[in-house]
């Protein structure tokens, strides 16, 4: 498999996530409600396909958040079944896992590392063609956060019952 470049930036540093980064990013998930359907796949924060990509954003300071890139690829063929060609999807899935359970000045450079982080990674996902970059929170917090600093618009609500009123709000970048 192709090894996934590491880039620097601000303060920071963008790499891919490794199984050494597993224990943290799976204590973080446990901690975080909103992500428990994660824990069922063992690698899901350091998982690295053709179409998923995982990777670590950090600081000094260490881990500040983990993040999950999910891009579709179409196939085409001919009448034989033979793949011609093959094309990227121009949208991009996002799973983000911070510390939830972290102290606010934590959370503080969390949310720091989210402005300058979304900043940086829109240039590259632009040169990449993807025009379209979404994710989906129950969490109102999260929501307003993308929306009011990131540049996030709402675009729909899910109708699953139970789930309070943020299940699969999609929010895509505007």
């Amino acid at each position: 498999m192709k090894t996934l470049p590491t880039f620097e930036f601000a303060s920071y540093r963008f790499r891919p996530a490794t199984m050494a980064d597993l224990p943290v990013a799976r204590a973080w998930n446990a901690a975080d409600p909103e992500h428990s359907y994660e824990l069922q796949f063992e690698n899901f924060w350091v998982e690295q396909t053709l179409v998923a990509n995982s990777y670590v954003l950090e600081d000094d300071e260490g881990p500040v958040f983990f993040i999950k890139m999910v891009r579709g690829v179409h196939s085409y063929g001919d009448s034989q079944g033979k793949r011609i060609r093959w094309e990227w999807d121009t949208q991009v899935e996002l799973h983000l896992q911070f510390n939830r359970a972290a102290d606010r000045m934590v959370k503080l450079r969390t949310m720091e590392g989210m402005i300058y982080g979304w900043g940086w990674l829109q240039g590259l996902l632009a040169a990449a063609g993807v025009d379209t970059v979404y994710f989906q929170t129950r969490d109102e917090r999260t929501a307003l956060f993308a929306m009011r600093r990131l540049g996030f618009r709402l675009d729909r609500y899910g109708s699953a019952a139970g789930f309070g009123r943020y299940e699969a709000l999609v929010i895509k970048a505007a």
